[in-house]
C-alpha cells in the first residue's frame, strides 16, 4: 500500500502514490493538517483545537470553523478515515502508514555518522512551514532551525576530519548563512580555504568575521580565531596547492513545480516601508544604549508577524541574534486576566504564569515583578504588565468580550549586544493601549 508523505520543512507538500495531492483550501486548515499528524500520539480535545486556531472567535463559531477545516482536510487525503473524530476529540490515525519529513529529520539528527547528518541536512528544504505565522508554528520553526544549525556544525567537523575540505567549506558557509556569529564555522572555513590553496580567501574570512563581531557584539573575535588569523598571515599554516573551489549551491527551499497561485508562496513584503523604517530607528536606539518597548498594533490577520519576520530577516545577515519564546512572567489583573490555555504553563500561584523558554536570558530571572531597576512596562486598561528586562514573544491573551493577541519585547543594550525582539499587538477595536510616560522609549507601530 502506498505511503502518505507529508513535507513540512519548507513549503507544505502532500504526496501519495508518487503524485502530489491538493492542499486544503484555507491557511487555517493547512496549519491544522500539519498540527494533527505531528501530535497524533493522543486525541486532541476539540475545545483546545478551536482555542488554538480560532481563539479570537466566540466558542460556537470557533468549533464550527474547526468542523469546516476538518472537512477540507478529509477531502485532500487519500482516505477520510485518517482523521479520527468524535464529538469531543480529533486525532490523526496513529497507526496510519505515514511518513513525515520532520520525524525523519529528527531521527537523522540524533545520529553522528556522516550519512545520517548528510541526510538530515538534505531533508531541510527550508524553514518549517515556510509562509505560515501561527504561534505554534513559529515556536516549532525555531526549534527545528536550531537542530538544523547543530546538524550543520557536526557535519562540517566530520567532513573536515575526513579530509573533505571542499564539502566542509560548503557546510560551514551554509551554517554562517543561518548564524553569522558562529566563530567555529568561520575558523573551519579559514582552515578549509588554506587546504584548498585559497590563502587570501582565508584571510578575508577572518576580516568578515571580525567585522560582524565588532558590529554586533562590540568585541574582538575569540582568541582562537585571532590566533588562527595571525598564523595564516605569518605563514605558519600550511597552504595547499591552489585549485578552483566549487561550492555546491544550497538546495532550493521552494520545490519545483509549485503553483504561483499557492496562497502560502513566500512573497516580497510591500507597502510597509514606513513601519520598517520606524523599527529600524528603534533598533538604532537600542544599539546606542537607549532601549525600550516596541509594540506593533493591528487587527488580527493584518500581517503583524509577517512584518516582524521581514524586519528580523533584514538584520539577520548582520548576525543579529533573535530571541523568540513565551512570556517570562506576567501578573494577572481584572483588566487583563491570566493567559489562555497553551500560552504559558500554569504555576502554583494562580495569578502568575511563567515559562522556562527564555528565562535564562534574564540575569534577574528569580526576581518578582516590580523588582530591579529596569523600568516599568506600559499599562493597558490600568493593568501593569510587570517589570523585567526581556519581554520576548508571547502567546494569545483574552479579556471579557474580546480577543487580544499580541507579541511584544524590549529593545535594550544587553551585556554583550543590543537585543531586539519586536512585538505585535492586535485588538478588536482601536482602544488606546500605550502611554508615552509608561516607558523610557515607547515605540508604537500601527499596521
Amino acid at each position: 500500500m502506498p505511503t502518505l508523505q507529508l513535507y513540512f520543512l519548507g513549503t507544505l507538500d502532500i504526496r501519495y502514490d508518487d503524485r502530489q495531492l491538493p492542499k486544503p483550501a484555507t491557511l487555517k486548515s493547512q496549519s491544522l493538517l500539519a498540527y494533527l499528524p505531528l501530535h497524533r500520539d493522543r486525541p486532541q480535545p476539540r475545545d483546545r483545537l478551536a482555542d488554538l486556531f480560532w481563539g479570537g472567535r466566540p466558542e460556537r463559531k470557533a468549533r464550527r470553523s474547526l468542523t469546516t477545516a476538518l472537512w477540507h482536510i478529509r477531502r485532500c487525503l487519500p482516505d477520510e478515515e485518517l482523521i479520527l473524530s468524535d464529538p469531543h476529540t480529533v486525532q490523526f490515525d496513529p497507526h496510519a502508514d505515514l511518513w513525515l519529513d520532520v520525524d525523519e529529520f529528527e531521527s537523522r539528527v540524533s545520529h553522528d555518522d556522516l550519512a545520517s547528518l548528510q541526510a538530515a541536512v538534505a531533508l531541510y528544504r527550508g524553514d518549517f512551514l515556510d509562509g505560515f505565522y501561527d504561534d505554534w508554528i513559529i515556536n516549532e520553526r525555531y526549534r527545528l532551525e536550531t537542530l538544523f544549525s547543530e546538524a550543520l556544525a557536526r557535519l562540517m567537523v566530520t567532513q573536515e576530519a575526513r579530509g573533505e575540505h571542499e564539502a566542509a567549506l560548503a557546510t560551514a558557509l551554509r551554517l554562517l548563512d543561518h548564524d553569522a556569529l558562529r566563530e567555529d564555522a568561520h575558523r573551519l572555513a579559514m582552515h578549509a580555504y588554506c587546504h584548498l590553496g585559497q590563502r587570501y580567501a582565508a584571510l578575508e574570512q577572518y576580516r568578515r568575521c571580525r567585522e560582524i563581531v565588532l558590529e554586533e557584539l562590540s568585541a574582538e573575535p575569540m582568541v582562537e580565531t585571532s590566533e588562527l588569523y595571525q598564523a595564516i598571515l605569518e605563514g605558519r599554516v600550511a597552504v595547499g596547492r591552489a585549485r578552483p573551489v566549487q561550492i555546491p549551491a544550497a538546495a532550493p527551499s521552494v520545490p519545483a513545480g509549485r503553483s504561483p497561485l499557492d496562497v502560502i508562496a513566500p512573497s516580497r513584503l510591500v507597502g510597509r516601508e514606513e513601519e520598517l523604517a520606524f523599527l529600524h530607528e528603534c533598533w538604532q536606539g537600542a544599539e546606542a544604549g537607549q532601549g525600550g518597548l516596541a509594540l506593533i498594533s493591528g487587527e488580527a490577520g493584518v500581517g503583524k508577524t509577517r512584518l516582524v519576520e521581514e524586519f528580523a530577516n533584514r538584520l539577520r545577515w548582520r548576525g543579529v541574534p533573535r530571541a523568540v519564546g513565551p512570556l517570562l512572567r506576567i501578573r494577572a489583573s481584572p483588566a487583563l486576566p491570566a493567559p489562555r490555555r497553551g500560552a504559558a504553563d500554569r504555576s502554583a500561584d494562580p495569578d502568575t504564569r511563567r515559562t522556562g523558554g527564555l528565562s535564562r536570558l534574564d540575569p534577574r530571572r528569580g526576581s518578582p515583578p516590580g523588582a530591579g531597576d529596569s523600568g516599568t512596562l506600559p499599562r493597558f486598561g490600568g493593568s501593569s504588565f510587570g517589570t523585567f528586562r526581556i519581554w520576548p514573544r508571547i502567546g494569545t491573551y483574552w479579556r471579557k468580550g474580546a480577543s487580544t493577541s499580541f507579541t511584544c519585547a524590549t529593545m535594550h543594550a544587553g551585556v554583550m549586544a543590543p537585543r531586539l525582539q519586536p512585538g505585535t499587538w492586535s485588538t478588536p477595536g482601536d482602544a488606546p493601549w500605550i502611554r508615552p510616560s509608561d516607558h523610557p522609549m515607547p515605540a508604537c507601530c500601527t499596521t
